[in-house]
């Protein structure tokens, strides 16, 4: 079956599906071992650009072919599409930053938990248990940060509350964190421009009317 006859769904699973084993093997397979907070990154925000080049991009130019308008060059598309809503995308950007953040987390603490280190204490199996269900808790985490920038970008009202929350949970906590220690640097400038963003007039209607006009164009008429 032609790739490009597929639809959404298929389409991202195969390309998530084949950007994720091709990451890993490429990672396994390098000379140089990068440690998690550099690996994790990459894979998110590589894996991000697959989806956005083949299941957005991509379609927009199989619709010029079809409708028999002249071949675009991808980067061109890739360049409207950002332009077209540009804070959108920033905020898309910002929370998948959040979700790299987690799943390093949850990929340092699993490697922590069967490390050398925690094998030589007395208590290993409970101190490698508890960072099992940390990574465990993390990547549930990952996967709530990838929840609201999918939402975000397909302009859900759900994703943006549940964006506004989360980015204002971590602005909050950084914030009281930095209210007790004046000696160091600890706001989250990334959540703290995140909640602005969010609670921009132009960003809430542009996520919130989408959202209302899905649902009406979904919800039956009562006569």
């Amino acid at each position: 079956m032609n790739f490009d006859q597929w639809n959404g769904w298929k389409r991202a699973v195969v390309v998530n599906a084949l950007g994720a084993v091709s990451g890993a093997v490429g990672f396994a397979s390098a000379g140089v071992k990068l440690s998690p907070q550099y690996c994790v990154p990459i894979a998110v925000f590589a894996l991000a650009y697959l989806n956005l080049m083949f299941l957005i991009v991509l379609p927009r130019s199989l619709a010029a072919k079809a409708g028999g308008k002249p071949r675009v060059a991808a980067l061109t598309l890739l360049v409207d599409v950002v332009q077209e809503r540009p804070l959108l995308v920033l905020l898309v950007v910002l929370q998948l930053v959040g979700v790299s953040r987690s799943a390093t987390a949850a990929v340092t603490f699993f490697q922590l938990s069967g490390g050398e280190y925690v094998r030589g204490l007395p208590n290993a199996s409970a101190v490698g248990f508890r960072m099992v269900a940390m990574s465990v808790v993390m990547t549930v985490v990952a996967g709530v940060w990838l929840a609201s920038a999918i939402g975000l970008w397909n302009r859900r009202s759900w994703a943006w509350w549940l964006a506004l929350m989360l980015n204002g949970l971590a602005a909050s906590v950084t914030g009281v964190l930095q209210l007790l220690d004046w000696h160091s640097y600890l706001l989250d400038s990334r959540a703290i421009t995140a909640v602005v963003l969010l609670l921009l007039p132009t960003v809430r209607r542009t996520v919130l009317a989408a959202s209302d006009a899905t649902r009406s164009v979904h919800t039956p008429v009562n006569c």
